[in-house]
C-alpha cells in the first residue's frame, strides 16, 4: 500500500540534504465491516528535508506499507476503505485511527485490490480423467489419459492423481478441497512421489522426487525453460480412503494468492453389495425348497435368489466354478450391465443335466463405475455359495 505526500515548503524540515532532516509519518486503517471498526495496519515513514528553490507544484513523496488486503476472486471484486494519517515528527498512535495531527491531515479512500488470479495455475485432470471429461455432478466419462480406462458416468475412490499446470518455476503450491455445502476448505499434506525428466544439453536424466509439505505448500518442479518435465504433471496424490461419500471440490493456491479452476467429484469409496443363495431344487416338475450347500440329484435345476446392488452400479456375473468341469453350462441369468440396473433379490437357476456328480460353487461378482486410485475401473464384491451333484 503506498501514500503520496506533496513537500510545498523550501525550509522548516530540519535542514538540508546533509542533515538528518525530519521524518512524515504516514499511519494506515482499514475499516472493517464485519467488527464496524477501524483496524489498525501499520506506520510508514519517509525523510524529508529543506529544499531550496522547490518547484512551485512541490515535491512528492512515496510512503510505502507492505500489506496483505482481502482479495476475492474476478467474477466478485473486493472495495475496501482505507485510511491513511499524515504527521510530522510525531508518529500518529496506534490506537487513535481519529488522531488530528497538529501538522499533518487524514484522508479516507476507497481501494479496490486485485481480484485473485485464476490464470496462472490450472487443474487439467483428475484420476487420469481430463477436467473436461469430469461434469457438475463430479462424474468422468471418458478415457484415462495413461491408464486407458473407459469411464461412463463414474466417481472417483482411493488414491486420486491431481495434475494441472503453474506457469512459473519455483513457486509453492497447495491443493485444498472441501465437501460441497461445508465452508472450510482442507489442505492435502500427505507425502507422495513425482518423477523428474530432465534434458541436460546431450542426454535425458530421470529420478524420483518425494514431494514434502511444508507449511501446507509443496514445491513446484516443473520448469519448462530449463527443460525440467514432471511426468503426468502431478500435483498431488490425495487419498480419499477415510471420506464420506459424495460431491467435493478440489482447487490450488499458489503462495501469492492466484487460485486455479475449481474441479467438482463424486467420491464413492463403498463396495458394492453381492449376495446369493439357494432357496429351492425342481426334479421331474417337482419343486422343493433347498439349503444351500445340500446335495442334489443331477439333471435337476437349481433355484435361488441373488443381491447385485451398488449406487454406481457397472456389472455383475454369475459363473459356476470348477471351470472346467462347467465348460458350455450358465447360470441363467449371468451377467447384466450398466445402464441396466439390477433389482435385489433377484431369481437365479442353473440347470445340472450337463453337470457331471461332483462339487461346486456358484460365484456372483460385482463390480461399481469408481475409478479406483486412477488406474482401473471398478470397486469389487463377491458372494459363493456351494452344492453337491449325486447320479441320478
Amino acid at each position: 500500500m503506498t501514500a503520496v505526500l506533496t513537500v510545498k515548503r523550501p525550509y522548516g524540515y530540519g535542514g538540508d540534504l546533509c542533515t538528518k532532516g525530519t521524518m512524515e509519518y504516514v499511519a494506515f486503517w482499514m475499516w472493517d465491516e464485519i467488527e464496524q471498526m477501524w483496524v489498525y495496519l501499520g506506520t510508514s515513514a519517509v525523510n524529508v528535508h529543506d529544499i531550496p528553490n522547490i518547484p512551485h507544484e512541490g515535491i512528492q513523496y512515496a510512503v510505502t506499507l507492505p500489506v496483505k488486503l482481502p482479495r476475492d476472486g474476478c467474477g466478485k471484486p473486493t472495495v475496501v476503505r482505507i485510511r491513511a494519517i499524515l504527521s510530522w515528527v510525531v508518529p500518529p498512535p496506534p490506537n487513535n485511527p481519529n488522531y488530528d495531527p497538529v501538522w499533518g491531515n487524514r484522508l479516507d479512500i476507497l481501494v479496490q485490490p486485485k481480484p485473485r488470479g485464476v490464470g496462472k495455475v490450472f487443474i487439467s485432470a483428475i484420476g487420469d480423467i481430463s477436467v473436461t471429461d469430469i461434469n457438475s455432478n463430479g462424474y468422468a466419462t471418458g478415457c484415462g489419459i495413461s491408464s486407458g480406462i473407459l469411464a461412463k458416468d463414474s466417481p472417483f475412490g482411493g488414491w486420486i492423481t491431481i495434475s494441472g499446470h503453474i506457469l512459473q518455476p519455483k513457486v509453492k503450491y497447495k491443493v485444498s478441497y472441501r465437501k460441497v455445502g461445508e465452508p472450510d476448505w482442507i489442505d492435502i499434506v500427505n507425502e507422495f512421489y513425482i518423477t523428474i525428466s530432465e534434458w541436460d544439453g546431450t542426454s535425458w536424466k530421470q529420478h524420483k522426487h518425494k514431494q514434502v509439505a511444508v507449511n501446507g505448500y509443496y514445491g513446484y518442479k516443473e520448469d519448462l525453460a530449463n527443460n525440467v518435465f514432471v511426468e503426468d504433471f502431478v500435483l498431488a496424490r490425495w487419498y480419499t480412503g477415510g471420506l464420506e461419500d459424495g460431491l467435493y471440490e478440489i482447487k490450488v493456491t499458489l503462495e501469492g494468492g492466484d487460485v486455479s479452476n475449481i474441479v467438482r467429484v463424486r467420491l464413492d469409496n463403498t463396495p458394492p453389495k453381492a449376495e446369493i443363495t439357494i432357496t429351492d431344487v425342481e426334479c421331474k416338475g417337482k419343486t422343493m425348497p433347498a439349503d444351500p450347500c445340500g446335495t442334489f440329484v443331477g439333471g435337476c435345476t437349481i433355484k435361488g435368489k441373488f443381491t447385485a446392488k451398488d449406487e454406481h452400479f457397472r456389472v455383475y456375473t454369475i459363473v459356476v466354478e470348477p471351470a472346467d468341469l462347467a465348460a458350455g453350462v450358465h447360470v441363467s441369468p449371468y451377467s447384466e450391465s450398466y445402464p441396466t440396473i439390477p433389482t435385489p433379490d433377484r431369481e437365479w437357476k442353473l440347470d445340472t443335466s450337463k453337470l457331471i456328480p461332483c462339487g461346486y460353487i456358484v460365484k456372483l461378482r460385482v463390480w461399481d463405475r469408481t475409478i479406483v486410485n486412477s488406474r482401473h475401473l471398478g470397486w469389487k464384491s463377491s458372494d459363493s455359495v456351494g452344492f453337491c451333484l449325486k447320479e441320478g
